[in-house]
């Protein structure tokens, strides 16, 4: 991942999403939501991969516990 330095101001609102590997992504809202509106396209790269398994891993454990819990 290459390291960028932003102005978190012009990131506002934003989201802090500590990684396991240690590393922190700042992440504006709105992407997120043009993401799940359909308006960005979803492209892996190097840079926003650690970010697309991040939210993965949360979905995938929010679904197992939702369903352990059930059970």
């Amino acid at each position: 991942m290459k390291t960028k330095i932003i102005k978190l101001e012009e990131q506002m609102p934003h989201l802090s999403i500590l990684l396991g590997n240690g590393n922190a992504l700042v992440v504006p809202v709105r992407y997120i939501e043009e993401l799940i509106n359909g308006k960005q396209k979803i492209v892996i790269t190097e840079d926003n991969e650690p970010l697309i398994r991040h939210i993965i891993k949360e979905w995938y454990e929010n679904v197992k516990n939702k369903q352990q819990l059930s059970s």
